[in-house]
């Protein structure tokens, strides 16, 4: 995936069940590849915090959720630890910046980044996360 642009055109693609299906079918090959990709989570978190569009940032937290859920939680714990630790620091700046009530963030987008935290704290909490709650 070239770029920030292209990524949230094919997601949008996904979303709209009006799109060639010959389109979608492409946007979907080249969205499921990127959640395939050894640093694919890097990209989905930086797009998640560099996009305005809801779709596209939920689309983002879906993938890593599904990176640290215990279906597939065998990609995130075979992470070298300084890519977990970069996950965990971004996800507290995250909250300390956008997750308050008074934001502008959507419900649905809050809601999606409290799994994600969630997946991570199951896996990594107290033995690799022991200060979250500082």
């Amino acid at each position: 995936m070239a770029g920030l642009e292209e990524f949230q055109r094919a997601i949008l693609l996904t979303f709209d069940p009006g799109a060639d299906p010959a389109q979608r079918r492409e946007a979907n090959a080249s969205l499921d590849a990127l959640k395939q990709a050894a640093e694919g989570w890097r990209f989905c978190f930086q797009a998640f915090g560099a996009s305005d569009v809801p779709q596209v940032k939920f689309w983002c937290l879906q993938t890593l959720v599904s990176l640290v859920s215990e279906r597939s939680g065998e990609r995130y714990v075979a992470l070298p630890e300084p890519q977990k630790a970069e996950l965990r620091a971004s996800l507290l700046a995250w909250v300390q910046a956008k997750g308050a009530m008074q934001t502008d963030e959507p419900p649905f987008i809050k809601n999606k980044f409290a799994q994600l935290v969630v997946g991570v704290l199951c896996t990594d909490y107290p033995h690799a996360w022991p200060h979250v709650f500082a």
